[in-house]
């Protein structure tokens, strides 16, 4: 298994952005959330609905952990964050686009 983000189009097909498998998610990027107390990042594991009021906390957690990652010997997640993080960005909620992370 694995975490990716999902976001669905309107009129264009569906977009998957791999995040980490679960393996590495949790020994990597849950170690992170729970070392910086980042509540967004612990619940990506399990499963969450991304609305548009919820972006920049999001944006602030990732940029957070992405800073861990650099200060850390996980600099190899930050590339596949930096993905996330523009997919996340490019998503048109008030066109009827949505996200998701699970």
């Amino acid at each position: 298994m694995s975490v990716a983000l999902l976001i669905k189009h309107r009129d264009r097909d569906t977009v998957l952005v791999p995040i980490a498998t679960e393996a590495t998610y949790r020994s990597v990027w849950q170690a992170g959330a729970t070392a910086l107390e980042l509540d967004w990042v612990e619940a990506m594991q399990s499963g969450i609905k991304i609305r548009q009021d919820d972006l920049p906390e999001i944006l602030f957690e990732l940029r957070m952990l992405r800073a861990w990652f650099e200060a850390s010997s996980y600099s190899s997640q930050s590339e596949r964050l930096d993905r996330v993080v523009d997919a996340l960005k490019a998503v048109s909620f008030g066109a009827g686009e949505t996200a998701s992370i699970g």
